[in-house]
């Protein structure tokens, strides 16, 4: 259990890893997210991803221009490079999408690379989901 009570806390780079490719296949698979029962899920921002997205692109059309001026033996280890700075681009928007906030009667759950439980006071009302099409 991380010092934060969200049990992620202390996650090597492997872990993390491992957790940003599991989410990447499960969303490009469209698998559902798990939502404990009793809670209700809130999406981050689909700004966070918008810019990483917006940076992978502008990163995308600089690396054509440096692949260009990479010598040939070097070229085969400049595309992995590339494919790795792409896998981890869309495995953040995939961790993101796939770990949602959680809101229950007592707690939210704020996810990001530990999760931050905070105590609801009073009566918040919430909002209905907002529909997807």
């Amino acid at each position: 259990m991380g010092a934060d009570g969200g049990g992620t806390a202390g996650r090597s780079a492997a872990q993390w890893l491992w957790t940003l490719l599991r989410d990447l296949v499960g969303w490009l698979r469209r698998e559902p997210v798990a939502v404990p029962e009793g809670c209700r899920a809130m999406s981050h921002s689909a700004d966070a991803r918008f810019v990483v997205w917006a940076v992978a692109a502008a990163d995308l059309v600089v690396e054509v221009v440096v692949d260009a001026m990479v010598p040939a033996a070097y070229r085969v280890l400049h595309l992995l490079w590339v494919g790795c700075a792409l896998v981890l681009c869309a495995g953040f928007g995939a961790m993101t999408a796939r770990t949602p906030h959680l809101l229950d009667a007592r707690v939210l759950r704020l996810r990001r690379g530990g999760s931050v439980m905070a105590r609801r006071c009073g009566s918040v009302p919430t909002v209905p989901p907002r529909p997807r099409g």
